[in-house]
C-alpha cells in the first residue's frame, strides 16, 4: 500500500466550516452533525474501540466514515446491506475523496462469488449447453462476447442481463464447486483476482453477504476470501441480523440435489470416469428419492416450522432411503479409478447434503429452528439459529479489535439496547455509543398525517377504507407516492380498488423489474408506485417524484413466521415480555425505514400518512411516536391541505 504521510490532515481540516469540503464544493452547507459523527469515527478507530453510530437522514455518513478510515492509515473494509450502496461508495464517493484529499490511497470492489464468471464451468458448458427457453441461448450469445474481453468476470458489465436468468448460476463461482489451488484455471480465476486487488488496496468494499460468508470459512479453518484487514465498517448495519441469520443457517433442496447430480454427469463425461453407466442408474435412483421426499413437504403455507407431528412414518423412511442413496454416491466415486478433483469435490457437496438434512431434521434442538420455504413448484428445507447475537460473540468479536455499526435507524426510543441485544453486543464490553441527529428540518419539511377514523386492520372494511383514504392524499399530492404494504395480499386488493380510479401512471410491485419500475417512477413525477418490504429501504428518489409516503399497517412481521414464532418462544422463556422486547422495537426499526423514503435532501417536504389506527389508540403507539422524525403530526386531513398550501409546492 503505497500512502503520503497524512499525519497532519485532520478531521476538522476536511469537514470543518473552513475545510476541504468547504472550499470545494460549490454551495457548501456546513454539517456539525458530520464534523461530530466522523471524530466519534476516527476516537473509535485510534482506541481500537467497537462503536455504535446512528447518523440521521443527510448528515453525510458516508463520507463520515470513509476520510477518518483513510486518514488513519490502517486497512479498512466497508460492508454495506446493499449492492446499490456498495456501488455507490465505489463509483462515486471514492473518486471523489481520491481528487480531494492531499494524500493516495486505493480501493476495491469485492463482491459474493456468484457475481463472477467460473471459467471452469463456463467452458464446461460451452461444451454442452443445454437451455430451458430459446430466450436464454439468445441471451448467452452476450456472455460469449463479453467474456472473451472482461476483466473483471463481474455479471454487472453484462447490459441486460436479467437478475433471475438462470443459466448464470451453471457457469457461476460458487464455494461448493471450487476447487481453489487444484483448479487447473486457478491463476486466471476472476475470483482470485479479486483477492489479488482486495490484498493491495487501502480500502476494500463488500456486502454483509460475502462478510458473513467469509466470517464462517475462516471460522472452518480454510483460506478466507476478505484479506487480513485492521477496521471494519458494517454501513446498513440494521440488516446485519437477517443476513447473519441467513449464513449461520443451512439449506437443502431437491435442486442442490439436482445441481450435483448433473455435475457428477458432466464431470464423469469430461474425464472418460470407469462405470458411467452405471452411475447414471445410481443417480437416476437418487434423484427420484429426492423428489419423493422433497414433495412430502410441499403444502401451504408459503413457509411453516417443522415440528415432529409434520414428519410421518413414511416421511422418514423416505429420508432414510435419500440419506442412503448419497452414502452409496459417496462410496462410488471413491472407488472411482479415474477420480478427479471435480469428483472428489462433488462426493464432498454429497456427504455435506447428507449432514445438513441430518441437522434439519433434528427437531428437538433448543438453538436451531427447522422450516420449510416453498419455492416455486418445489421447497427449500432450513435450520437457522434462533439468536444470532451469541454467534456473533463467539465468532467475530474476539477476532477484530475496531468495528463500527452504522445506519440512520439503530435506536428504538433513543437507546440501542434493541439492537444491542440481537447482536449478542451485550455480551461482550460496552461499545461506544453516539447518535447524530438528522440534518433535514423535518418540522417544517415533514407531516406525519394519523387519520382517526380508520378502522382497526384486522377489520374486513379496512382494505377499502384505505383505499379510499389513499385516493384522497394522492389527489392532494397529484401522484408522486410510493404505497407501502405490510403484505401482498392487501397490497393487490388495494391495487384492483384503485388501478382505475387514480389519474394518475400507477406502478405495482412484480409486475415489472424492480430497477425499472423505480426510473419509470423517477422519470413520470406524478406515479404512484404500490410495493411491499422490499422497497422499504435502499431506495433513494430525491426532488419531486417523491412527495408522499402512505403505509398501510404497522409493519409487524407476521408471529407465525417460522423465526419469528421461535424468537418470540425464546423471548418468553427468558422471562421477557416478547412483544415489547422484541416485536414493538423491530417494527419500528422498519416503519423509520419506511419514513426514510421520504425526506432525501433539504429542499424535499412531503407527507407520511399511516392508515392504522392503533399508534393512537394501543399503549405502545407511544414508542412508535418517540422513535419517529420531530416532524408535525396531525389527524386532520385540513392540517395536510394547509401543509401543502405553505413553502415550496410539495
Amino acid at each position: 500500500m503505497h500512502r503520503v504521510n497524512n499525519a497532519t490532515l485532520s478531521i476538522e481540516a476536511v469537514f470543518g466550516d473552513r475545510g476541504l469540503l468547504a472550499s470545494r464544493l460549490d454551495r457548501y452547507e456546513f454539517r456539525p452533525g458530520q464534523l461530530e459523527y466522523a471524530r466519534a469515527i476516527q476516537k473509535a478507530i485510534d482506541r481500537e474501540h467497537f462503536l455504535i453510530a446512528e447518523a440521521g437522514t443527510g448528515t453525510g455518513k458516508t463520507l463520515g466514515y470513509l476520510v477518518p478510515a483513510i486518514l488513519s492509515g490502517k486497512k479498512a473494509v466497508v460492508s454495506t446491506g446493499t449492492k446499490n450502496l456498495q456501488e455507490q461508495i465505489f463509483f462515486k464517493d471514492i473518486p471523489f475523496l481520491q481528487e480531494l484529499l492531499p494524500i493516495s490511497f486505493s480501493a476495491t470492489l469485492m463482491k459474493g462469488r456468484s457475481n463472477y464468471l467460473c471459467l471452469r464451468k463456463y467452458k464446461l458448458f460451452q461444451q454442452q449447453p443445454l437451455f430451458d427457453f430459446i430466450e436464454d441461448a439468445q441471451l448467452f450469445n452476450k456472455i460469449e462476447t463479453w467474456a472473451l474481453h472482461t476483466a473483471t468476470g463481474d455479471r454487472a458489465e453484462i447490459a441486460g442481463l436479467p437478475e433471475t436468468y438462470q443459466p448464470w448460476e451453471r457457469i457461476a463461482a460458487s464455494a461448493e464447486t471450487c476447487s481453489a489451488q487444484q483448479c487447473p484455471l486457478y491463476r486466471d480465476c476472476f475470483v482470485t483476482r479479486m483477492r489479488m486487488r482486495a490484498a493491495k488496496a487501502d480500502i476494500v468494499l463488500i456486502n454483509h453477504h460475502l462478510f458473513m460468508t467469509d466470517m464462517i470459512i475462516r471460522t472452518a479453518g480454510y483460506n478466507e476470501i476478505i484479506p487480513p484487514y485492521d477496521i471494519i465498517i458494517f454501513d446498513e448495519a440494521h440488516q446485519l441480523e437477517s443476513v447473519a441469520t441467513q449464513h449461520l443457517g443451512i439449506m437443502v433442496s431437491h435442486r442442490r440435489i439436482e445441481e450435483l447430480v448433473r455435475d457428477i454427469q458432466r464431470e464423469m463425461a469430461a474425464a472418460h470416469a470407469d462405470g458411467l453407466k452405471d452411475t447414471t442408474q445410481v443417480l437416476s435412483v437418487l434423484l427420484s428419492l429426492s423428489q419423493q421426499f422433497f414433495a412430502a413437504f410441499y403444502r401451504p403455507p408459503e413457509s411453516y416450522r417443522i415440528k415432529a407431528d409434520h414428519v410421518s412414518e413414511k416421511l422418514w423412511d423416505n429420508y432414510h432411503a435419500l440419506a442412503e442413496g448419497l452414502s452409496s454416491l459417496c462410496s462410488r466415486i471413491d472407488g472411482m479409478q479415474k477420480k478427479t478433483d471435480e469428483l472428489e469435490q462433488c462426493r464432498y457437496r454429497a456427504l455435506t447434503i447428507a449432514q445438513e438434512l441430518s441437522t434439519i431434521l433434528n427437531l428437538d434442538s433448543a438453538t436451531h429452528v427447522s422450516w420449510c420455504e416453498l419455492r416455486g413448484s418445489g421447497v427449500a428445507l432450513h435450520s437457522s439459529p434462533i439468536e444470532v447475537g451469541s454467534e456473533l460473540a463467539e465468532l467475530l468479536y474476539p477476532h477484530i479489535r475496531t468495528i463500527v455499526f452504522t445506519s440512520a435507524t439503530l435506536s428504538t426510543n433513543g437507546t440501542f439496547a434493541y439492537f444491542k441485544r440481537r447482536l449478542g453486543l451485550d455480551h461482550i464490553a460496552p461499545p461506544d455509543e453516539i447518535i447524530i441527529p438528522s440534518h433535514f428540518d423535518f418540522a417544517s419539511q415533514a407531516i406525519l398525517y394519523l387519520p382517526d377514523d380508520m378502522p382497526n386492520p384486522d377489520s374486513a372494511q379496512f382494505v377499502a377504507r384505505a383505499a379510499e383514504r389513499i385516493e384522497q392524499v394522492i389527489a392532494l399530492t397529484r401522484g408522486r407516492a410510493f404505497i407501502l404494504f405490510t403484505s401482498y395480499r392487501n397490497m393487490h386488493e388495494a391495487y384492483a380498488i384503485l388501478k382505475d380510479r387514480l389519474p394518475y401512471p400507477v406502478l405495482l410491485q412484480g409486475s415489472k423489474p424492480r430497477h425499472e419500475m423505480l426510473e419509470e417512477f423517477k422519470e413520470n413525477i406524478s406515479s404512484v408506485l404500490f410495493a411491499t418490504s422490499s422497497f422499504w429501504e435502499g431506495v433513494d428518489v430525491m426532488g419531486e417524484a417523491l412527495s408522499c409516503v402512505i403505509i398501510d399497517k404497522l409493519p409487524f412481521a407476521s408471529p407465525s413466521d417460522p423465526l419469528q414464532e421461535a424468537r418470540i418462544e425464546h423471548s418468553a422463556a427468558r422471562g421477557e415480555n416478547p412483544f415489547l422486547s422484541y416485536q414493538v422495537p423491530q417494527a419500528i426499526i422498519t416503519l423509520r425505514q419506511g419514513f426514510g423514503r421520504l425526506i432525501r435532501s433539504r429542499s424535499d417536504r412531503g407527507i407520511l400518512c399511516l392508515l392504522d389506527p392503533r399508534i393512537n389508540t394501543r399503549h405502545y403507539g407511544t414508542l412508535f411516536l418517540k422513535s419517529m422524525p420531530p416532524c408535525q403530526v396531525t389527524s386532520s386531513i385540513t392540517a395536510v391541505k394547509e401543509f401543502l398550501g405553505h413553502g415550496a409546492p410539495v
